[in-house]
């Protein structure tokens, strides 16, 4: 599912896992607080959904397939096209890459000076020492989207947890997340990602199914789609319709079958 073919039904709101995720006083201490439909919002509003928040972080959870990872890679892609001189740059890590070794920002200098060799080049500081050019950025200059921390093992999900608190809720960041391994993570620390509002991908409706496969598949065979709809419709909580309701799966569905040759029977 790339950011390209994605299904723009995406969908999120404050579910009760993600209430659950924040705990009651996540928020406390600060004068605002956001209403769950002013958080609420679909794939043509992530940056303005991300843009109310006022410690611009975020959790977004959603289950295998749910577009957590395509979300993430837009939202970065609207934030850099916004940015103006002198704003943090949005880059995406892999959380399966966290070092419980470093810091967080020593963290991000590796991720960048990894994908960029040229942020290697090392600068002086005022004081005489030298640091490299990446943790120079990583330090102050980029906005960290945290993709795919569910991947992590348990107890690294709660030492990560933990550094980004321990960072500071200064620090702008996205983390995207399967719902029970964020729950359990918070679980453990005994406290949320702090000052970060959690949001929920859903499931996409029946009715969004069909309009996409009928949009997205050859017309040359109209009647293809006729038993795979009537049984979604007899049965919305069927297996197959907590199947296709998945954007990844449905994607997947989309693909195996958009040639005339296929038939989903």
């Amino acid at each position: 599912l790339s950011l390209h073919d994605a299904l723009p039904i995406f969908r999120w709101e404050v579910t009760q896992t993600a209430k659950t995720s924040m705990l009651s006083a996540h928020l406390a201490g600060r004068d605002w607080q956001l209403s769950t439909s002013e958080l609420a919002g679909d794939y043509y509003n992530i940056l303005s959904t991300f843009e109310k928040i006022p410690s611009r972080r975020l959790v977004i959870l959603g289950s295998v397939g749910a577009g957590k990872s395509v979300l993430a890679t837009k939202l970065a892609r609207e934030v850099l096209a916004k940015r103006h001189s002198g704003a943090t740059v949005p880059v995406i890590l892999p959380a399966s890459t966290w070092d419980l070794g470093s810091d967080l920002t020593g963290w991000i200098a590796k991720q960048l000076a990894r994908a960029h060799p040229g942020l290697s080049l090392r600068l002086k500081t005022t004081v005489g020492d030298s640091i490299s050019l990446a943790h120079a950025l990583a330090s102050n200059a980029v906005l960290p989207i945290i993709d795919g921390f569910d991947e992590l093992p348990e107890y690294a999900r709660t030492k990560l947890i933990s550094e980004l608190n321990a960072s500071g809720s200064e620090l702008p960041l996205v983390l995207t997340s399967r719902p029970d391994e964020y729950l359990s993570a918070v679980a453990s620390v005994g406290r949320p990602l702090a000052q970060a509002p959690v949001v929920e991908l859903l499931p996409l409706y029946v009715p969004e199914v069909e309009e996409y496969l009928q949009e997205a598949t050859s017309p040359a065979v109209p009647k293809r789609w006729v038993e795979v709809f009537a049984l979604l419709n007899s049965e919305p909580r069927g297996p197959l319709a907590a199947t296709l309701t998945t954007p990844l799966m449905l994607w997947l569905c989309r693909t195996i079958y958009e040639h005339t040759y296929n038939n989903p029977k």
